[in-house]
């Protein structure tokens, strides 16, 4: 009986030594605060998934922007008014629906005759020519347009749901697009360049009746037509011999081409007149 007791307390010992270590442990294990846990409320949560990318895509570009707020919301602004100014034609006209309308043009238009509508500006622009506006006019353009940039740089990214730097980024896209456009368009000419051109168009009918033939097999080159309307020994074209004169040879290709079109001729995209020869005249360079 005794030896049996004893066996048992032996077979305990161990057995009391591993609960110990495992008390121990667990005692020694470091309890996780509760005070770093976040909290989470109904309104952690945005209501519906579409917010929750709206949000994040707006953080995201913020957050990629190294510039002031206030810096970004100015320029986006300024770009905007730029925008307006331009006008629509840069978007519609690649698409065949060029309409000419020049919010700035005509902005600075009216205002010149609404500040001054005696001045040499206002009466020039009144018929069709070119001017420098005044310096009050470009300032009253300059406040106009600010104006309206600024307008539409809130209501765009209220509408959008964006920030102002994605709105700014846009707007600097699509004041590069119309840049680019007004580069092409043709400039409004001065009075004094609208006589020259006139002049020009002029010397150059008087040269297309005396020198122009029509011939169904033939085909000239405005190549050939600016050489010999340069040498020309008579009529009104004896101002354009040469190429330093006040028009340059492209010029007289444009009109050649552009005069032989208003009267149905042809003209390839290599440049021939088709159906047409040089008559011969007297060369003033011989």
């Amino acid at each position: 009986m005794h030896t049996v007791l004893l066996l048992t307390a032996l077979h305990a010992v161990p057995a009391l030594r591993a609960s110990r270590t495992q008390l121990t442990r667990v005692h020694r294990t470091p309890r996780t605060s509760l005070s770093a846990t976040p909290r989470y409320t109904r309104d952690s949560f945005p209501s519906d998934l579409a917010a929750t990318d709206r949000e994040q895509a707006t953080r995201a570009v913020e957050s990629t922007s190294a510039l002031p707020p206030e810096l970004v919301q100015l320029g986006t602004g300024a770009l905007l008014a730029y925008v307006i100014y331009l006008g629509p034609d840069w978007v519609l006209a690649p698409l065949g629906w060029e309409t000419n309308v020049r919010p700035g043009r005509a902005a600075t238009d009216a205002l010149g005759r609404a500040l001054d509508s005696n001045s040499t500006f206002a009466r020039e622009r009144a018929a069709g020519f070119d001017a420098p506006p005044p310096l009050a006019v470009v300032g009253a353009v300059v406040v106009l347009f600010l104006g309206l940039g600024f307008g539409a740089e809130a209501a765009l990214c209220d509408a959008l749901g964006s920030s102002t730097t994605y709105v700014g980024a846009w707007a600097a896209t699509f004041c590069i697009a119309g840049s680019v456009y007004e580069v092409g368009r043709p400039a409004t000419l001065n009075r004094e360049e609208a006589q020259e051109e006139a002049t020009l168009d002029d010397a150059f009918a008087d040269f297309a009746e005396r020198r122009f033939e029509l011939a169904p097999t033939a085909a000239i080159n405005v190549i050939e037509v600016t050489s010999a309307f340069r040498r020309s020994a008579r009529g009104k074209t004896s101002k354009y011999r040469s190429a330093e004169a006040s028009v340059a040879d492209v010029q007289i290709e444009r009109l050649a081409k552009r005069w032989y079109r208003e009267r149905g001729g042809v003209v390839t995209t290599s440049g021939f007149l088709k159906g047409l020869k040089l008559s011969e005249e007297p060369d003033v360079f011989r």
